[in-house]
């Protein structure tokens, strides 16, 4: 059973300044406290907050807040990602002649060494908690997509390696949409759950203008290596239990997209045609 994680709600903060004011603007400011109270009570969607992106972390994953981005332009010509117990280290080394910039990334196991992520765009990695596996999510077109997950099992001095997600994406797809060609989804690594026999993981509607309710997801709890679907969650029920492991392009999914089904379909979609 996963228990619900979420920490960082939205919060608001209330500052009393204190003025020498005359008697009536005194009472006038003392109706004005009165009515903004009952504002949440008469209309409570105006209190709520508004909306607004997450800030950018470019160190972090889009997908997890957890996971270590490997194309982080803050990062110095050479940085490693450790694994929890500091024996396994991902090497990333960047060189820069003139104007252009060559990365090469490896993994370091009892003193051998293992090129990784060749060809890979925007890849981000989530080491597991035993530090037997990490979790690469990656795109193999764009920063849209379409992203990927591989589990990469650290065994001695050699990397086995499995994508496990063809069950999310069948379920996925299980789901009316509508879209202009068919298209798998973005999958997107967010936390581990039991060492490296379970993680979480997203499924993406590409953010672009193929599909209904584009940049929505669900998130679903897998089994490995098998890949067996042990839980589901809707995008609202995810936000609530994970938020704070979750990257930027999960937190910034529009939920009115949920709550509203058709405010974010594509219009040429559903233009009815004459019989």
């Amino acid at each position: 059973m996963v228990a619900a994680r979420r920490s960082e709600n939205y919060n608001s903060s209330a500052v009393t300044t204190t003025l020498t004011t005359p008697p009536t603007h005194r009472l006038l400011r003392l109706l004005a406290a009165t009515a903004l109270c009952l504002i949440p009570e008469l209309f409570p969607v105006l209190a709520q907050p508004s909306k607004s992106r997450s800030k950018t972390d470019e160190s972090r994953g889009v997908f997890s807040a957890d996971a270590k981005s490997i194309w982080n332009p803050n990062a110095p010509q050479r940085w490693t990602i450790a694994s929890p117990n500091h024996l396994k280290k991902i090497i990333v080394d960047e060189t820069t002649e003139g104007d252009v910039t060559s990365r090469e990334e490896f993994i370091t196991v009892d003193g051998k060494r293992r090129e990784l992520f060749a060809d890979h765009v925007a890849p981000e990695i989530l080491w597991s908690p035993n530090s037997k596996a990490f979790a690469e999510t990656y795109s193999d077109g764009g920063a849209v997509g379409k992203f990927h997950v591989l589990i990469d099992y650290v065994e001695g001095s050699r990397l086995r390696t499995i994508e496990p997600t063809k069950q999310v994406i069948k379920e996925f797809l299980s789901h009316p949409r509508t879209c202009y060609e068919p298209e798998d989804p973005n999958v997107g690594a967010i936390e581990w759950i039991e060492g490296s026999s379970e993680i979480l993981v997203a499924a993406e509607t590409l953010p672009h203008g193929n599909c209904d309710n584009m940049g929505t997801f669900r998130a679903y709890t897998i089994h490995l290596p098998d890949g067996k679907i042990l839980k589901s969650y809707g995008q609202i029920e995810a936000k609530k239990l994970f938020w704070n492991h979750m990257g930027i392009e999960l937190r910034d999914a529009d939920d009115e997209c949920v709550l509203k089904p058709g405010s974010c379909y594509i219009p040429a979609l559903h233009i009815k045609k004459d019989h």
